[in-house]
Parts: C-alpha cells; sequence; structure tokens
C-alpha cells in the first residue's frame, strides 16, 4: 500500500481507498491529478530534476535529441572512417607506383598496359607479368616467339582472369610461321590450367573462349576446357563476346556474309552483311549494299554512318570517324551519331598509302593526338588539350590509370594522368648509349 497526496484537501490517501475520506474526492481524480503517481514514502521516490523542469518548460528534451544525433554521428563517423581507410589504400598505391612499380620495371626490356592488375613484362626473350607493386607474380619463364621480327600479337594480356599460352611445334629451323604454335591458357598464378593444344585461340570474354581443334573444327570452352558447343562446319566465328554476341560468317553462293551469334550458339542478328565487327559498348558497325550503320543488340539501326570514310568502334561512349581520305582528320561521335569532338584532328601517318590511326580511341576518358612526327599531346572528351608529350616518347592507351611509355622504343616506363613520365634520365642515357651502338 501506498499513501498519495489528495489535490483537493492536501490529506494524504490509500491507493487502495476508491475516494479520500476527508473531502470525497473520487480516487480517479486524484491519480489522474497527481503527476508523478509513485507514493511518496517509496523508496523509488522521484526527486525533482531542475536540468529536466526548465528542458519541459522550454519545449526542449535531450533525450530526443540525443535519440536523432546519435544516428547521425554514427552515420559520420562510419562515413568518416571509409574514407580514411580509402585515402590510406589510394595514398600506399600510389607510393608502390612511384617507389616500387616504378624502380622495379627499368629492369625489363619491354612492358605492357596493366589488364586486371597485371602487366607483361619481357626479359632476355622471354616473358612473364608483374603485379601492381612491381612483384613478378608469373616469373619471366616463357619464351617470346616473332615472326618477321613481330611479336606484338603474341604478347598476351590477361582478359576474364585468363591469358593465352603457347609454345612452339617443332625445331627452331622449322619456325617459320603461327601455324608452328599450340595455344592454351594459364591463370593469374602462372599455372596452365588448359593444355596448349590448340592451332588458334582467342582470349577469354564472358565465361567462353573460341578455339580451333587440329582438324580445324572451331569450339567454344569454359575455363576448365569443356566444350560447351562446337560452331557448324559451314559457319566461322571471329574474336571474342561481347555484350553476349560474337560475329559470325558463312559462304553464299561464292559470298562471305557476316552476322552475329549468341552464346547459345545461335545466330540472332543475319548473316547479311559485307562486313561486321564486334559489339563494344552495345554497339557494333556494320556494312552491307554501300551503307554503313552502327546496330544494337537486337539488330536494329541507332546511328546511319554514310558520308564517313572510317569508322572506329565506341570507347569511353565516343567513335571515331573520318570524313575523307584525302583529308587526313578524324573527330569523334557521340552514341546518338552527334559529332562532339569536331573532325580537325591529324591522323598519324600512312601506311602503304592507307591512313595510320595510332590510337584510334578514348581509353580512360583521354586520347592521344599524334601531330605530324613531331610532337603528340593528349585531349580529354570535351576535346580540351591536356599536355604535351615529348617527341621522342611514344605511348599506348590508358589502362587502369596508366600510359605505358618508351624512350626510343628501348626505355620503358609508365605515364599517370597528369603527364608524369617514370622513365629516368640513367635510363635515356643507356639508350641513347645502346642505339649509337647498334
Amino acid at each position: 500500500m501506498a499513501l498519495i497526496k489528495c489535490k483537493e484537501c492536501g490529506h494524504e490517501v490509500s491507493d487502495k481507498a476508491s475516494a479520500c475520506p476527508n473531502c470525497g474526492c473520487p480516487m480517479e481524480r486524484i491519480l489522474a491529478d497527481n503527476e508523478s503517481g509513485v507514493s511518496l514514502n517509496s523508496v523509488d521516490e522521484i526527486k525533482p530534476n531542475p536540468v529536466n523542469e526548465v528542458e519541459r518548460v522550454n519545449g526542449f528534451n535531450s533525450n530526443k535529441l540525443l535519440k536523432v544525433l546519435i544516428p547521425v554521428l554514427l552515420v559520420v563517423l562510419i562515413g568518416g572512417i571509409s574514407y580514411w581507410v580509402w585515402y590510406m589504400q589510394r595514398d600506399s598505391y600510389q607510393i608502390a607506383m612511384s617507389r616500387g612499380l616504378i624502380k622495379a620495371v627499368q629492369k625489363y626490356d619491354e612492358i605492357k598496359p596493366f589488364h586486371e592488375g597485371l602487366a607483361l613484362v619481357v626479359k632476355d626473350g622471354k616473358y612473364g607479368y608483374i603485379n601492381c607493386q612491381g612483384e613478378e607474380q608469373i616469373p619471366c619463364e616463357r619464351k617470346v616467339y616473332s615472326f618477321d621480327g613481330e611479336a606484338e600479337d603474341i604478347l598476351p594480356a590477361f582478359s576474364d582472369g585468363m591469358a593465352l599460352a603457347y609454345t612452339f611445334q617443332g625445331t627452331p629451323d622449322d619456325f617459320e610461321s603461327y601455324g608452328s604454335l599450340r595455344y592454351g591458357y594459364i591463370n593469374d598464378k602462372g599455372e596452365e590450367v588448359i593444355p596448349t593444344r590448340y592451332i588458334q585461340a582467342e582470349n577469354f570474354s564472358e565465361g567462353l573462349a573460341l578455339v580451333e581443334d587440329e582438324d580445324g573444327r572451331q569450339a567454344f570452352i569454359d575455363k576448365s576446357g569443356k566444350t560447351v558447343f562446337k560452331v557448324a562446319k559451314d559457319i566461322c566465328c571471329y574474336g571474342s563476346f561481347h555484350d553476349g554476341l560474337i560475329k559470325c560468317s558463312e559462304r553464299k553462293n561464292g559470298n562471305v556474309k557476316e552476322g552475329f551469334m549468341d552464346k547459345s550458339g545461335k545466330v540472332v542478328i543475319p548473316m547479311k552483311y559485307s562486313d561486321v565487327r564486334n559489339f563494344s559498348e552495345g554497339l557494333a558497325f556494320v556494312a552491307g549494299d554501300g551503307h554503313g550503320a552502327f546496330i544494337d543488340t537486337e539488330g536494329h539501326e541507332v546511328i546511319s554512318c554514310d558520308g564517313y570514310y572510317d569508322i572506329g568502334d565506341f570507347h569511353d561512349g565516343l567513335a571515331s570517324v573520318m570524313r575523307k581520305f584525302e583529308d587526313m582528320e578524324i573527330g569523334f561521335i557521340d552514341k546518338k551519331g552527334n559529332v562532339v569532338i569536331p573532325i580537325t584532328l591529324p591522323v598519324s601517318g600512312r601506311e602503304g598509302g592507307e591512313p595510320v590511326l595510332e590510337m584510334e580511341y578514348f581509353s580512360d576518358g583521354m586520347y592521344l593526338v599524334y601531330d605530324g612526327y613531331e610532337t603528340c599531346y593528349f585531349i580529354d572528351k570535351t576535346g580540351c588539350r591536356l599536355f604535351d608529350v615529348n617527341q621522342d616518347i611514344s605511348a599506348t592507351p590508358f589502362s587502369e590509370g596508366f600510359s605505358v611509355v618508351s624512350y626510343r622504343y628501348s626505355a620503358y616506363g609508365f605515364m599517370d594522368k597528369d603527364g608524369n613520365i617514370s622513365i629516368s634520365e640513367e635510363q635515356k642515357e643507356r639508350a641513347d648509349k645502346r642505339l649509337s651502338e647498334e
């Protein structure tokens, strides 16, 4: 039992009574009038809190404020920690690029751009792969073969977690053509997971790779080396899958017609074109009956290309176009066919009477313009000139944030997006001396 003070007469009343015995005030009213509802004699009696009284008077409640502020503070704290972690990782990556990777690559005879975190390197006629810290993740143990002094297309980059590998069949005296090679695949540990048994092979893309066996039959294999499906004998496929499609062709009435096949082996865009290119960013260039256009993956024409002499594929949302052969100038269109960079950029040169486009596409938002044979410079996607590159420096498209550069095709290094080049003066001096002795 507890005693409650009656607000009507001031007498103490048992909380078990139905009314105040002194004035007759009903217990329901006494309880309602008593704010605390707790006995004044109770051990749990609540003492007045001057702060709470002030807050209640001013309409301010600190408990409610804390309920709001605590989640907000937690979000800010977590966001701050995440940003700090990201920033430190970013900073560590830059330090590794400047102190580890840049120093490490100076010992190689040749380096290639990074793809999926690995860059191919060549040393003493053998190739391997380094990671972003400059460590040889795959040792330089595989021999580099070249034909007519060229080995460019048999220095494979990683794609879809795999890289082409090849072995030479026969003796060095038999080494005359690409037909002497047999192709397979390695993983990012350098393990040969698919034996080198194919006479032709393409990069993995979207989980599949096009291969050709000894009897000349094409097939698509998965990453375990299992044949997913064989290509029909009267059809030939080219390249790799892009946007779920790969280009294919067949000979009809003495003419070759091209179209596209899906990943089940079904021809989904009819083979009716005289020329097609693989899809890139959802669009592919096709030509036939004197008409050129970009189509989507459903086969619908999206951009008419009539009036252009030469057209590139879409990269970073832009495709190169050349209006006239004689003008030797290119520009860029967007995916609506609008010219967004005027057709005034110089083509780098000619080879056998044909224009040579050293870098005909944007990569990482940048494009390298060869201005004659003496200077070159990078532009952004608005056509704004960013920085110049020395005439003795050749560059590759940017990949994963960096361009591979070489000084007089001898000393190799990297260039970042601010135009900073890692090739040292010592490297240049060694290259000059080596070239002068040749």
